[in-house]
């Protein structure tokens, strides 16, 4: 896969200005939340304020009639799809790629009741289950892997696509939805997406196409802002999980679906007279606890057998969104360790090939193509063990006095425990029974409590400001942009917040190119643990005190 450069970057980035659309803009709901982490006391305050914007997703997805109905009808195409002896494959990149895979074990795990159909339930991500634990850069602009992909999971005619893409603009997603079309003309895949078909329609003429394509069914799932900007792992793959696996789950029942969201939010919702809601803020000790081992670098695992994919999405997923630093691989001696890493104590053995096939529920997918496969073949995929057997390979890089502590996510009866055993601080969350003994649903709502957790951490940690992701990694396309248009945003409240006039502050700014240019040099020599933004607004901080002189 070679390697991009600015100069391809700048002739294609009017495609990927995407500021416009909701998901990338700012929540009001939570303008506040890294001042609100930032004291102790108020740690419980954040999570109560993440636990609002969970709130009013779900308040729109159940107010969204039209999503409802088409949700309704994609569960009678799922049925069709089953009882025709075919399969229903779900695809995505990043965060819908991991919902994906995770909708594929879910089914396996009995999300699916009938096991004849349990298999026939198929996932795959930009980048295969490789890109699983370790986010591929690049891999969503490429649209030619996203038609090899689906090829390489034996999708035929006869076969049903659902390509989940938060955002609606995905190259990756949207080249393997379209390559549906042509590949099982018989059934017509859907679109699922969360941002107004006018914005996207106007943005990227690629989303416009796939919205005006009448061979494809759409489902539009705006649920406004993100929690925080841009960072479409929290409210828009709730949203579009809850969506896909309820349609997945009750194929043969779709008048089910309203009564499980209805019940789902009835459960989180706290801003009703209702004895059975849940409170974010009970993870507050247990935050600030995670918080405190991140500042000290510690070291430590998280240890799930109830909540293998959902633990895991949250925890690699805070790579890419704060710049912490990925799960190392033990295929090279000199990879920046990770200070969190996933262990499944109930893999068959303490094998790197049990702990994904656990983790998966079958053996890992790997990509063999020449010019991925350092990065995406079974090699690479088993770098990484998540059995037991990470417990002696991180004490032997790390010593074993770093590698004693483990966060603990358990089901417990019908309540979801956090806990630090070595501290003797745990969160308890009592669910509804109801809840608590469904597959999809409790795993949803572990998804919200562990999305808010970690990102209260991140915001104890100063890793972003107000709801600013001050600290995303530029790894692709959409995130240059989103990078590039963060640099902009906090140079102006920098220097205004210094006294600076509108004038002096547009002529200070830097150009779109010039931005970008600096983001492609720094990505080449900045470690990943470090703040690409805020090193590029801290070389242009100095240019106003030249722009308010010469305006004098």
């Amino acid at each position: 896969m070679s390697e991009p450069t600015i100069e391809g970057y700048l002739a294609v980035a009017s495609h990927f200005q995407l500021g416009r659309l909701p998901t990338e803009c700012s929540n009001p709901i939570t303008r506040n939340l890294s001042q609100l982490c930032s004291n102790p006391e108020t740690v419980p305050e954040a999570l109560h304020t993440l636990q609002k914007a969970d709130i009013f997703a779900l308040q729109s997805l159940l107010n969204n009639e039209v999503a409802l109905q088409q949700t309704e009808s994609l569960a009678r195409d799922v049925h069709s799809t089953l009882e025709q002896g075919f399969k229903v494959v779900c695809e995505g990149c990043g965060a819908t790629g991991r919902l994906s895979l995770s909708l594929e074990v879910f089914a396996k795990e009995g999300m699916v009741e009938e096991p004849e159909y349990q298999s026939r339930v198929l996932g795959f991500m930009a980048g295969g289950d490789a890109a699983f634990i370790r986010s591929i850069e690049a891999f969503e602009d490429r649209v030619e892997y996203g038609r090899k992909q689906l090829h390489e999971i034996g999708f035929t005619d006869g076969d049903l696509l659902l390509a989940i893409t938060e955002g609606g603009e995905t190259p990756f997603v949207i080249a393997a939805c379209e390559e549906a079309v042509a590949v099982s003309p018989s059934r017509r895949p859907y679109f699922l997406y969360c941002n107004p078909d006018d914005v996207l329609c106007e943005v990227a003429e690629r989303s416009k196409r796939v919205i005006e394509n009448s061979a494809i069914h759409k489902i539009n799932l705006t649920v406004g802002p993100m929690a925080i900007t841009g960072s479409t792992r929290m409210q828009a793959t709730t949203v579009q999980i809850l969506i896909a696996g309820l349609a997945i789950r009750h194929h043969a029942h779709p008048e089910r679906i309203r009564s499980d969201l209805a019940a789902l939010l009835a459960c989180v919702d706290d801003s009703v007279t209702n004895t059975h809601s849940i409170s974010y803020s009970a993870l507050a000790p247990f935050t600030r606890l995670e918080a405190e081992l991140y500042a000290a670098k510690e070291y430590f695992v998280y240890e799930t057998t109830d909540f293998s994919v959902t633990t895991m999405t949250d925890t690699t997923e805070r790579a890419p969104t704060f710049s912490m630093p990925p799960f190392e691989t033990y295929l090279h001696s000199n990879d920046l360790p990770s200070q969190v890493y996933l262990m499944l104590p109930d893999a068959a053995e303490p094998t790197a090939a049990a702990g994904w096939e656990r983790l998966l529920r079958r053996p890992p997918r790997a990509l063999e193509w020449e010019a991925t496969s350092q990065r995406t073949g079974m090699a690479a995929i088993l770098g990484y063990d998540i059995s037991c057997g990470i417990q002696k390979k991180r004490a032997g890089r790390l010593g074993a006095e770093k590698t004693k502590l483990k966060a603990i996510v358990a089901l417990d009866k019908n309540a979801i425990v956090l806990s630090f055993p070595h501290a003797n601080v745990s969160a308890r969350v009592e669910l509804e029974p109801r809840i608590a003994q469904d597959k999809l649903l409790v795993n949803v709502v572990a998804k919200m409590l562990l999305n808010a957790h970690s990102t209260a951490v991140m915001g104890i940690l100063q890793r972003y400001e107000g709801n600013v992701m001050t600290w995303v990694r530029p790894s692709n396309n959409k995130l240059i942009d989103r990078a590039a248009r963060y640099v902009k945003l906090l140079l102006s409240r920098r220097w205004e917040s210094q006294g600076a006039d509108e004038a002096s502050i547009q002529k200070a700014l830097p150009s779109y190119e010039a931005i970008c240019t600096r983001i492609y040099e720094m990505r080449e020599t900045v470690p990943t643990d470090q703040p690409i933004v805020l090193l590029v607004v801290a070389e242009y901080m100095p240019r106003i005190s030249v722009a308010a002189t010469a305006t004098c």
